[in-house]
């Protein structure tokens, strides 16, 4: 599958998302740097770091139980609806918790004193990306989780709820 890291200045940020999908932030500066051919999210993550130098992609590695599968084939009215049940459960621990972007680019934003958190659907996957807030140019991680429940809980560990 071929991939396509967006980068946008205004948004300080950079996404990597799969050819031909929407880039999920969609500001109007966002443009393409770097494109790659890789068999899993996992691995076009490792070309990114690669092209970035940011060095070795290490994704979160959950105990096992049987997940539920995530399909993103689904209308944005569902994806909302997933990622709403997302913002709702960080409420419980935190003050604030949004949902940004349109369509199927939105994600929801999570913010507990100096750690944030995007929870965002990516083809067969939940992506958090948990951040340090004081050093906003790159996330301090990208956990790939096979559910919005197992996203969920990755969020509040790192939000600290």
């Amino acid at each position: 599958m071929k991939y396509q890291l967006w980068h946008s200045e205004s948004e300080s940020g950079y996404t990597m998302a799969p050819a031909g999908d929407p880039h999920r932030l969609n500001p109007s500066d966002a443009r393409v740097v770097f494109t790659c051919e890789a068999e899993s999210f996992n691995e076009a993550l490792q070309k990114r770091n690669d092209f970035l130098g940011w060095g070795e992609h290490k994704p979160f590695e959950l105990p096992y139980h049987e997940p539920s599968r995530v399909s993103f084939d689904r209308e944005v009215a569902e994806y909302r609806k997933e990622l709403e049940r997302v913002r709702v459960g960080l409420l419980a621990d935190l003050e604030t918790a949004e949902i940004r972007g349109d369509g199927r680019s939105m994600f929801v934003f999570a913010q507990n004193s100096d750690r944030g958190v995007e929870v965002y659907g990516d083809n067969d996957v939940v992506v958090v990306e948990l951040w340090d807030m004081d050093d906003e140019s790159k996330p301090e991680k990208e956990v790939t989780c096979a559910s919005y429940d197992d996203a969920l809980d990755v969020a509040r560990s790192w939000l600290g709820g």
